[in-house]
């Protein structure tokens, strides 16, 4: 099925156009959770340190390195979730993410040794890897320009409620237990516990992703194009056949699903677009951000909307797994040179980074809002 595209104006951006909120944000809330499951496993070991430590007799070293390793785990989470969602689809990929989710919760609470806690939190760091690339890429690809940033925002939102949901749920079974050493219910100790509340909405999660429609974006690059004119349709009153037409336009040099996509054909090096994501993601972790607060929102905004429809998913993987690297990188060295070098040094090292990423930023990014995903990557 082959439909024209058109030259006129963005049917999405039309002032005349209609969002059908009642069926586009009930989709976009159901996505967020593993938002919320991203904020959750990355704030509950913080409460259950102390326990686990206890429990496993672990040293200093050891318990920072089963911290660390999830983040070896967002890396390959990363790596893997965006090339895998462009060759079998977003939903599959949100899918097996939501039952790492389960899984890992699961596992992180009935382990009986450091290395079994380790290899655990390794799966639920491929979980919050995979979140990191998928929910945001899916977010971006089914929203109309004109609230994409809007709607792409809940998913930060999602991450700092989940951060909280894990406080506020590690405070509580701390205050039920007495600690988070002591038993808490069946025989078990309350650190436990605190990776086990995970599993309830990672369970939600699951369920919910079947009552959701894949990304029409991607259904155009299968050949669904009536699956995504019919999903365009229901979520605005825009001309959706035209709009499918500009997706297949975008398409035109049909994706080979292959990490080749992202060089340029010309010089065989990374497209100029991919090098930029790929920094961006590094210069966010190298500011310092993550010793202050746990993540900067705009980020994964800008890399869902900024890459080409034919290689997003790969493109988006990339970047997020050199942000995941960089970010176990951070965290390892961080206690080193606090140590070696004072706050003072690290933290002025951290404003020279800063300073650098404001000029690669203004000089080197595009402004984003209100542009077709169809129009990423043109100059």
């Amino acid at each position: 099925m082959n439909i024209p595209s058109s030259t006129t104006s963005d049917p999405l951006l039309q002032s005349a156009c209609k969002i059908n909120y009642r069926h586009l944000l009930p989709i976009v809330m159901i996505a967020v959770i593993g938002g919320l499951l991203f904020g959750f496993d990355s704030g509950v070991v913080n409460g259950a340190l102390g326990g686990l430590q206890k429990t496993f007799q672990m040293s200093e070293a050891l318990s920072g390195f089963s911290i660390a390793s999830t983040l070896l785990g967002c890396a390959l989470g990363a790596l893997v979730s965006g090339h895998w969602s462009d060759k079998k689809g977003r939903k599959p990929v949100m899918f097996w993410t939501a039952l790492l989710f389960l899984f890992s919760s699961i596992w992180s609470g009935v382990s009986y040794g450091s290395i079994d806690f380790i290899i655990s939190r390794i799966l639920a760091g491929v979980a919050i890897g995979g979140a990191s690339v998928i929910i945001p890429t899916y977010i971006s690809e089914i929203s109309p320009p004109s609230i994409r940033g809007r709607l792409g925002s809940l998913q930060q939102l999602a991450i700092v409620v989940g951060l909280l949901g894990a406080f506020l749920s590690n405070y509580g079974i701390i205050q039920l237990a007495g600690s988070s050493s002591a038993i808490l219910a069946f025989g078990e100790e309350g650190w436990r516990w605190m990776f086990m509340v995970g599993a309830f909405p990672a369970f939600i999660f699951a369920v919910g992703v079947f009552f959701i429609p894949e990304s029409p974006r991607y259904l155009v690059s299968i050949g669904k194009e009536r699956e995504a004119i019919g999903f365009l349709e229901k979520i605005s009153s825009a001309d959706a056949p035209q709009c499918v037409g500009e997706i297949q336009e975008s398409l035109k040099l049909k994706p080979t699903h292959s990490w080749r996509d992202l060089l340029d054909p010309l010089t065989g090096k990374l497209q100029p677009l991919v090098v930029v994501g790929v920094l961006l993601a590094i210069f966010q972790q190298l500011t310092g951000i993550n010793i202050v607060f746990y993540y900067g929102p705009v980020l994964w905004v800008l890399l869902g909307e900024m890459f080409e429809n034919k290689n997003r998913g790969s493109a988006m993987a990339l970047s997020a797994t050199a942000l995941w690297i960089t970010n176990f990188a951070v965290t390892l060295l961080f206690p080193i040179c606090l140590k070696e070098f004072g706050a003072g040094m690290i933290y002025a090292g951290f404003a020279g980074v800063n300073f650098i990423a404001f000029l690669f930023v203004s000089r080197c990014l595009k402004e984003t809002n209100n542009q077709k995903l169809e129009e990423a990557g043109q100059s």
